[in-house]
C-alpha cells in the first residue's frame, strides 16, 4: 500500500523524472535568494518574494480562490516555522496577475538541494496531501501562451532551481481547472479517496461499513470500561495533550509495521503540533480522541474546511483495547460529526488502504509535472526519460 505520507514513507531518494516535459524558459540572469523580484511576460505579471517577506495581505480571503485546505495561509506558515528550516527548504510565494492586476494563481513553494540538483517542489515534505497553486476565478480559461508566460515568469523570477517536481495535483479544485496539468503533468498514483456525506443522518448511516459490528463493538466496550467519549480539542493545550497520545499510537504502529517513526522526520511533530496549537481552537484543525476510562483508544487529527473534513493522522490503542475495533468506531463518529456540521466530503487524504473502498465513492486523481529549469535539468531530465525507455523496451 502507497500513501506518499510522511507516516508511509522511506526516507525520500532521487526522484525518478520520466516523463518530464520540454519547456521553454529564460537562460538569462536570474536573482539571488535575497529578495522579490517582479517579471512582465506575455500579459501576465509574476512575482516572488521569500515566504518571510510575504505579508498577510497576499493570502485572498475565503472565498476568493480555489483551493485546498492545506494551501490555508496557516497551515503554509506552520510547515515555514517548522519543516521547512529543518529540511533545508527554502520558501517563496508567487503571485501572479495579468497586466490590469487580475489575480490568476498564488504559489506557495520550495526550492531544496537533493543529489547535486535544485529542486522546486510545492510546500510538502510528506505532510500535504494535495498540493496545488490558489485557483482564482480569472484563472479557469487561461490560453495555452498565456500559461507559457507564467511559467517562463515564474522561472526568470525564482531564484536558479533545476527541476521543478509538481506532484500530488488534482486536476481541478472547486469547479476551477488546475492549469498547472497542462505543464505534461501525468496521472501519478496513488490517488485520494473521499466520502460524500449528501442526504439525511439515516442515509448516512446506512452507507457506513460493518455497522452490525460497530453496534457490538460499541455494547462490549461500554460494559469493559465505566466510561467512554468522543473528546474534540477546543484549546491548545487539549490538542497537544491528544496529539501526544495519538503520535504514541502512530509510532507504536509504524515501527511495528518496521516503518520510520514520525519523529524521525525532520520539522513533522512540530508542524503537527504547531498546527494543533495554533488552529484547533478556531477549528481548522481538528484532533480528537475515543476515550475509554480516561485513557485515549483511538484518536484523529483532520483538518477542516466549510465543505470538508480531511483526516492526516489516526492511530489505536493495541492490547485489550484493540479487540473493540477503537480506530473504526472514532471514524464513524468523526464521519457523524463532520455530516452534521453540513460538510459535503469526508477526505480519507492520499493512499490506497483497501479500507477507504469500504466508505469512499469519489476517487482524487492525482499528477505529477516535471520540468526542467535550467540546462543541467533539461540534460537530467533528457538522461532518465532515455533510460526509462530502454528499460521499456522488450
Amino acid at each position: 500500500m502507497r500513501t506518499n505520507r510522511v507516516d508511509d514513507q522511506a526516507p525520500r531518494r532521487l526522484p525518478a523524472w520520466d516523463g518530464a516535459v520540454r519547456w521553454a524558459w529564460p537562460g538569462r540572469s536570474r536573482p539571488g535568494s535575497a529578495g522579490a523580484r517582479t517579471v512582465r511576460r506575455g500579459g501576465v505579471v509574476v512575482r516572488a518574494c521569500p515566504a518571510a517577506a510575504a505579508g498577510r495581505e497576499i493570502w485572498p480571503a475565503p472565498g476568493e480562490a480555489a483551493g485546498h485546505i492545506f494551501q490555508d495561509s496557516d497551515l503554509i506558515r506552520a510547515w515555514i516555522a517548522t519543516v521547512g528550516p529543518v529540511a533545508g527548504i527554502a520558501p517563496w510565494i508567487v503571485d501572479v496577475r495579468d497586466d490590469q492586476g487580475t489575480r490568476l494563481l498564488l504559489l506557495a513553494l520550495g526550492i531544496e538541494r537533493r543529489a547535486g540538483l535544485r529542486l522546486l517542489r510545492f510546500l510538502d515534505g510528506g505532510v500535504m496531501d494535495y498540493t496545488l497553486p490558489l485557483l482564482f476565478p480569472a484563472a479557469r480559461d487561461l490560453s495555452d501562451a498565456t500559461l507559457a508566460a507564467i511559467w517562463a515568469g515564474l522561472v526568470r523570477a525564482l531564484p536558479r532551481f533545476d527541476v521543478a517536481v509538481l506532484d500530488k495535483m488534482p486536476a481541478e479544485v472547486g469547479g476551477v481547472p488546475n492549469p498547472l496539468i497542462r505543464l505534461g503533468a501525468v496521472p501519478h498514483a496513488p490517488d485520494g479517496y473521499a466520502m460524500s456525506l449528501g442526504g439525511t443522518a439515516e442515509d448516512l448511516a446506512a452507507r457506513l461499513p460493518r455497522q452490525r459490528s460497530r453496534a457490538r463493538h460499541r455494547r462490549q466496550l461500554a460494559q469493559a470500561a465505566d466510561t467512554v467519549g468522543l473528546r474534540v480539542a477546543e484549546t491548545s493545550a487539549e490538542a497537544d495533550a491528544l496529539l501526544s497520545a495519538l503520535l504514541d499510537h502512530k509510532e507504536r504502529q509504524l515501527r511495528a509495521m518496521g516503518r520510520p517513526g514520525l519523529r524521525e522526520r525532520p520539522g513533522v511533530e512540530a508542524f503537527y503540533r504547531r498546527a494543533a496549537a495554533d488552529l484547533a481552537p478556531s477549528g481548522t484543525v481538528e484532533v480528537s480522541a475515543l476515550a475509554a476510562d480516561g485513557a485515549v483508544i483511538a484518536a484523529c487529527l483532520c483538518v477542516v474546511a466549510p465543505d470538508r473534513t480531511t483526516m492526516l493522522l489516526t492511530a489505536y490503542a493495541d492490547g485489550p483495547w484493540e479487540r473493540f475495533s477503537p480506530g473504526g468506531l472514532l471514524l464513524d463518529d468523526l464521519i457523524r460529526r463532520s455530516h452534521a456540521r453540513g460538510a459535503a466530503w469526508f477526505d480519507f487524504g492520499i493512499g490506497d488502504e483497501p479500507y477507504k473502498r469500504d466508505y469512499c465513492d469519489a476517487r482524487i486523481a492525482l499528477h505529477r509535472a516535471i520540468i526542467p529549469g535550467s540546462l543541467l535539468g533539461r540534460v537530467v531530465c533528457a538522461g532518465r526519460a532515455l533510460l526509462r525507455r530502454r528499460t521499456d523496451t522488450p
